[in-house]
């Protein structure tokens, strides 16, 4: 007859099964048991460490802008020892500045385009839509910037992660210019955008004027002429969207997304509400 093991033998036995089965299901949670769980979550949890990480950044410098520029009593000097400089940008929008790799912009109707502050804020609101919709394409060509939209004491500023583009010298599809020059020269972000209409449900449409001096009537852009003049072009997505060639990587860009999706039918005196109501 075999002989039981001291109590104090079972005890020890028992608790070094305990710490193996313990160190197994953490390993399995952590995907080190399998190569194929490791490679498909540690990416997605990287970019989600960095989109988190962007959105603290942005909502503190957020403030600390408007904290500079809309109260008074409130204003203090950047960390180089100069007051905040507002920097160059389109004509949508109100103030702009760059802190950090982040480029801010207020959703104010700085030169009445949108008919009131409030509709501003919702354009900026669209942006970050347009932004999602096309990110959800899963088009790997296409490449895109941290983005945030922030309210902060009545104020709403978006933030964008700055890209490796140069302007018009990086343009290659869209228009930076209200129209007056409109790109389509890279085959590689035609076939994109193609693609994305196709999966957004969005139909192409002729872009640009036919003379710089004089835009097109009302209507004129949404019936094709029987042929382009020299400053149209037939765009897969909203006209002043744009889509830049990077600079240092030779990626895909894209940005200024407010406008992708087609607007409602203007109300009758208020033809700004293309801008806001989608």
């Amino acid at each position: 007859m075999r002989a039981k093991a001291p109590k104090k033998q079972r005890k020890k036995r028992e608790k070094r099964q305990k710490k193996t089965a313990k160190k197994k299901k953490s390993r399995h949670a952590t995907g080190h048991g399998s190569s194929r769980r490791r490679w498909t979550c540690r990416p997605q949890s990287r970019i989600r460490d960095v989109a988190e990480a962007f959105a603290r950044t942005a909502t503190a410098l957020a403030k600390q802008i408007i904290a500079e520029n809309s109260v008074p009593g409130l204003r203090r000097e950047s960390g180089a020892g100069t007051s905040l400089r507002e920097v160059e940008g389109g004509v949508a929008g109100g103030k702009k500045f760059r802190r950090q790799g982040i480029f801010f912009k207020f959703a104010v109707d700085r030169f009445g385009m949108y008919g009131g502050d409030h509709f501003a804020m919702k354009a900026a609101n669209h942006e970050l839509l347009g932004l999602t919709a096309y990110f959800n394409c899963s088009l790997p060509e296409l490449h895109f910037p941290l983005m945030a939209v922030i309210d902060y004491c009545g104020f709403r500023l978006s933030a964008t992660s700055v890209l490796p583009i140069r302007g018009a010298d990086t343009l290659c599809y869209g228009s930076d210019d209200g129209g007056l020059t409109v790109h389509a020269s890279d085959p590689v972000a035609e076939a994109c955008m193609q693609q994305a209409a196709a999966i957004l449900n969005l139909k192409p449409h002729v872009v640009g004027c036919l003379d710089p001096a004089t835009p097109p009537p009302p209507g004129a852009a949404a019936a094709a002429p029987a042929a382009l003049g020299p400053r149209q072009q037939t765009l897969w997505a909203p006209g002043d969207i744009e889509v830049h060639r990077g600079a240092t990587d030779g990626r895909l860009y894209m940005l200024d997304t407010a406008r992708v999706f087609p607007p409602e039918p203007p109300q009758p005196g208020r033809p700004d509400t293309k801008l806001y109501r989608m």
